[in-house]
């Protein structure tokens, strides 16, 4: 019985140690200056990726984990807003009834063309999307090296958590995988970063003379 009972609980630990608390990443903390997209359902690009990181009440954990969340956030939030503006160039171009709408280049370089006369308030959203995307820009411009720096201190935290949480036998568990799985996400992000970043700088480009 003594045996079943030591089963059980040990049961129960192990089937617990995934079920780290979750905390849903903001847009504010992707980037400050995109704190207002928290209120904005169709621009909260972390929100509808379902974004979140487990918190474990010990700070250098927690703010790893955030600012991991964050890299990963950053990625989702650039393609987001690439999706975004595009869309609001192709429905302006079928507005104006021109035939090819898919190529996004040929289309910014027609649309330039007839630019005298669009009213402003359908250049408007355009605009107020590109601005949104200089500042993702810049993000990008300097996230591989971010996630670089974080897995040398998520491979240090991995290799202190087990000492430093072993008073929470659920955490000492459960912390170091969540750190493994932050880890291959970052080493994701460092493959994928440079020719994202380079892309999304071109679209930036491309789209400035619309609405200069």
């Amino acid at each position: 019985m003594k045996n079943l009972v030591v089963f059980i609980a040990l049961l129960s630990l192990f089937s617990c140690a995934g079920q780290l608390k979750q905390m849903p990443l903001k847009m504010a903390d992707v980037s400050e200056n995109l704190a207002s997209l928290d209120n904005k359902p169709d621009m909260n690009f972390v929100s509808k990726a379902k974004i979140s990181y487990p918190k474990v009440d010990v700070n250098k954990f927690d703010e790893f984990f955030r600012k991991s969340a964050a890299v990963k956030g950053t990625i989702v939030v650039a393609k987001g807003m690439v999706e975004h503006e595009k869309n609001l160039i192709m429905n302006l171009g079928k507005e104006l009834q021109i035939p090819d709408t898919v190529d996004i280049k040929k289309l910014v370089e027609e649309l330039k063309t007839k630019k005298s006369g669009i009213a402003k308030e359908k250049i408007a959203p355009i605009k107020e999307a590109l601005d949104n995307m200089i500042m993702v820009k810049d993000l990008l411009m300097g996230l591989e090296g971010r996630a670089k720096d974080l897995l040398k201190e998520g491979q240090e935290l991995v290799n202190v958590a087990p000492k430093e949480l072993q008073s929470d036998p659920r955490k000492a568990l459960s912390v170091p995988k969540a750190l493994n799985d932050s880890l291959d996400n970052l080493r994701g992000a460092v493959s994928e970063v440079p020719e994202l970043a380079k892309s999304f700088a071109e679209l930036v480009d491309i789209i400035k003379p619309l609405v200069e």
